[in-house]
């Protein structure tokens, strides 16, 4: 396998928060095939980056002879992995390709939305205020496929469950059924 110029290839991290730098650490000795570097110290318009969804998305930048690609997210991680060795190679792949991809996708917009809540962390790893919109699932799943209209269903990022203040007060009315019974006739 051909190892891709480390000059034409970088995957951008965000430097003030501690999670992501940790990340970076931890892609560096994988010895991948790709320039790891601080999105702070990038001229992101002159790389075609969009800064706005870099601070949300880390990004995955390819120059070519056909110009330059850029990829976000999960799939800007499983490009960087596919240029290390075997084993990181089939990991990148995996995380590239259905069905896994959906899962990576699903897993990589999780960990994104609580990174200031993982292990490295400070109040700078915080994006938006986590009000941030996702696509939803059939949204996902139209686009993946191609088909027209794909990718306009969207809605507020919300648990299943609702917030926690209305679990506490399910919780709290349980409590109160259970120890008032309704007597049944």
């Amino acid at each position: 396998m051909i190892q891709p110029d480390r000059a034409a290839t970088t995957l951008l991290y965000d430097a003030d928060c501690g999670f992501c730098t940790v990340s970076a650490q931890w892609l560096r000795r994988r010895r991948l095939g790709v320039a790891i570097s601080p999105l702070q110290r990038a001229d992101l318009t002159a790389l075609g980056v969009d800064g706005e969804r870099a601070r949300r998305e880390i990004p995955f930048v390819e120059r070519g002879t056909s110009g330059v690609r850029v990829s976000y997210g999960h799939v800007a991680v499983g490009s960087a992995l596919a240029t290390g060795g075997p084993g990181w190679w089939l990991v990148g792949w995996l995380l590239l390709h259905p069905p896994v991809s959906w899962l990576a996708r699903a897993g990589y917009a999780l960990v994104a939305r609580n990174r200031h809540r993982l292990p490295g962390s400070t109040s700078a790893c915080r994006i938006d205020g986590g009000e941030e919109k996702t696509l939803t699932f059939v949204g996902r799943a139209c686009r993946d496929l191609g088909r027209p209209g794909a990718g306009k269903g969207f809605r507020k990022a919300q648990s299943p469950l609702g917030s926690a203040g209305q679990a506490r007060r399910r919780l709290r009315e349980s409590a109160v059924r259970r120890s008032h019974p309704v007597s049944r006739r």
